[in-house]
């Protein structure tokens, strides 16, 4: 049988064309069955990070790495405050500062690093990061009356009284406090006066937290507390400065009047010390113990340095010191007792040990002024 050419190859022809549809139709069909596997996938995320800070902060133990997060540093920092470890609080704080001063926490951060500071004796920082913490406008009134009271403190520590009442004043006349804040406060002033020697001021705030002792005596809290015992310690210091601002000169109607004067101030400051005492408060206590002693001691010893007449013969002066002597030798047993039993209590209650050391200096000296030919 015969092939006829030309069916051939118009078969083959036909052949290669539906070879090409079915070719182009697999490729569709591959097409489509990669595109729906990955409509079905999950998609691809883009995740974009912010970068990572770390901070190494140093510690006892040496320096230490630490993620730079601000609620982490503060968090860290604060649990640090409370254990008292101020220098580790207080660099987790700075970091803080350093890197995020515009966050929320850097506020009451600047606060804490105002703490820390002051414990740790480094005031004139202290003091800047008051002053920074105060300059927030955001703050509540009590957060702006502990800001303001804790600037009166360390600069006090700095020994600016006058910038210290500044702040002091500030608070007392703005901040409505508890009975036991406005106490403080009014005695914080008095003893900046007193650092003034402004003995009238010392005694108007002191005597104003005393009404308020006076008033709220029987309060949960009020005895022994320190700030009342405080206010009743200023207000005779005012009256002790007083005292020795008296000096003894002739002529003699003069010394008269001065000696009537520098006694009356002698025992104000006695009584007031003694009224401090009676708050008890064993700091003030103790302190009020030593500061009667001391009147007695310098009210010795003024007498003993007042001035002679001129006209005293060397014979007639040797016989006036001795007969002065003899009088106010009660001054000085006086002092004597006191100091011993500042030393008695002191013991009894474990003082720190300047203060004995200060009592035991003191009472030496009498002793040898005791020893003294009559």
């Amino acid at each position: 049988m015969e092939i006829d050419e030309w069916k051939c190859i118009k078969a083959l022809s036909m052949s290669d064309d539906t070879l090409k549809d079915r070719v182009s139709r697999a490729w569709v069909l591959v097409s489509v069955a990669v595109a729906a596997m990955f409509a079905c996938s999950r998609p691809v995320q883009e995740l974009k990070m912010k970068p990572m800070r770390f901070v190494a902060v140093q510690t006892p133990g040496g320096l230490h790495v630490e993620l730079a997060d601000p609620q982490a540093l503060f968090d860290r920092a604060t649990k640090f405050l409370k254990q008292k470890r101020y220098k580790e609080a207080w660099s987790r704080y700075r970091v803080l500062l350093k890197y995020y001063p515009g966050h929320a926490l850097a506020v009451p951060a600047r606060y804490n690093t105002g703490l820390c500071l002051s414990h740790m004796k480094r005031y004139k920082e202290a003091a800047r990061a008051f002053e920074a913490y105060l300059k927030a406008k955001d703050l509540s009134r009590q957060d702006r009356c502990d800001g303001m009271e804790k600037l009166g403190e360390v600069l006090s520590k700095l020994k600016r009284p006058r910038d210290a009442i500044n702040w002091l004043m500030r608070v007392d006349k703005n901040c409505t406090g508890t009975v036991f804040a406005r106490i403080r406060t009014k005695a914080k002033i008095a003893h900046e006066y007193n650092q003034l020697h402004d003995p009238a001021m010392a005694m108007h705030f002191a005597s104003r937290a005393m009404r308020l002792y006076r008033i709220n005596k029987e309060s949960p809290g009020m005895s022994g507390y320190y700030f009342a015992a405080m206010a009743y310690y200023e207000y005779a210091r005012a009256y002790a400065f007083m005292f020795r601002n008296i000096k003894l000169y002739l002529p003699m109607d003069r010394m008269e009047k001065d000696l009537t004067d520098k006694a009356q101030y002698f025992l104000s400051a006695q009584s007031a010390f003694l009224n401090a005492i009676r708050v008890h408060n064993i700091y003030f206590g103790i302190r009020s113990g030593m500061a009667i002693g001391k009147l007695y001691e310098d009210f010795y010893n003024d007498l003993m340095s007042a001035e002679v007449p001129a006209k005293f013969t060397p014979e007639q002066r040797k016989i006036y010191f001795e007969e002065l002597k003899k009088d106010i030798r009660p001054l000085v047993r006086k002092a004597e007792i006191v100091y011993q039993q500042n030393l008695r209590v002191g013991k009894y209650y474990k003082v720190p040990q300047k203060w004995m050391q200060e009592a035991r200096k003191r009472l030496e000296k009498l002793k040898q002024l005791l020893q003294e030919p009559k």
